[in-house]
């Protein structure tokens, strides 16, 4: 990629006066945090495990990353003398991020339009608009595509298990 100063030196007529770094203007630093926490315990009979996960992860362009929650419960219980065990679960999941592109967080015809981008061309006109060019075929202002891109992708999950272990006889386990 070009500096303004080399491209004006390669295009002079191609000068629209700006020193802009496109990938400078759609990236950052990312933050990103996870945190846990796990219980569990029981007795002689009757035993359960908790997790709970929590993590925000931005992502390298703006505008990009996912927030996410899980959680985990499962409980085991036996009687008579563990011949019969009972046991449950349930697991659980949530993630939004925005979405600047078909339900992706990620746009890589954003990164196209920023490497691709005259580093002369300013990000917007003295009125504030966003600066496009329109003679050019498939030539658009890459922040001006982030900034106008809205979305929000959310999903769900939910997963139970259950099980019945049932030992009769010494040597005969019947589970369903």
């Amino acid at each position: 990629m070009l500096t303004a100063d080399e491209f004006r030196a390669m295009y002079p007529t191609e000068d629209h006066g700006a020193n802009t770094d496109w990938l400078e203007e759609i990236t950052r630093t990312p933050l990103t945090h996870v945190h846990n926490l796990s219980l569990q315990g029981g007795n002689s009979s009757t035993s359960y495990i908790a997790n709970l996960n929590y993590k925000s992860g931005q992502g390298i362009m703006l505008k990009s990353g996912i927030e996410s929650f899980q959680g985990r419960i499962e409980i085991l219980h036996k009687m008579f003398d563990g011949k019969l065990q009972l046991k449950f679960g349930m697991i659980g999941k949530k993630n939004q991020f925005s979405s600047t592109s078909s339900a992706g967080s990620f746009n890589g015809y954003t990164y196209r339009q920023a490497i691709l981008r005259n580093p002369t061309d300013p990000v917007k006109n003295e009125d504030g608009t966003w600066y496009e060019n329109l003679n050019k075929f498939e030539y658009e202002n890459p922040v001006a595509r982030l900034e106008e891109s809205t979305g929000n992708v959310k999903n769900t999950e939910m997963r139970y298990l259950g099980n019945i272990i049932y030992n009769p006889l010494k040597d005969l386990k019947l589970t369903a």
